[in-house]
């Protein structure tokens, strides 16, 4: 039965299983679900996944200037910093701590 199944069909049960902590096993045998046909839509979700990120390699980091959002010298600074990515992550940090964020873009390829 479970492999007539559509796509939302199993892409609900494969976010219910990486998020209940449960081993595939575990989770086919508790929702009677075949676990060969688990595995395949599995892999099928991790390659479409993989095919969607973009390549790390490709990215390239560019010197910006920081300007502050206000002319007013008196005002308070940005208390945060804040990357984002054309792939769609973002990264924040403490704008008084940036001495990790240093090291980290050092250490990128």
């Amino acid at each position: 039965m479970s492999n007539t199944q559509g796509e939302e069909y199993w892409q609900g049960h494969l976010a219910a299983w990486q998020s209940s902590g449960q081993t595939q096993v575990g989770y086919c045998a508790r929702h009677g679900l075949n676990l060969k046909t688990f595995g395949r839509r599995l892999a099928r979700q991790r390659r479409q996944h993989t095919a969607t990120v973009p390549n790390i390699s490709a990215l390239t980091l560019v010197p910006v200037r920081l300007k502050t959002a206000t002319p007013n010298p008196s005002a308070n600074p940005p208390s945060r910093l804040h990357l984002y990515s054309p792939g769609g992550w973002h990264l924040e940090c403490p704008m008084g701590d940036t001495a990790w964020l240093t090291d980290l873009l050092r250490q990128l390829p």
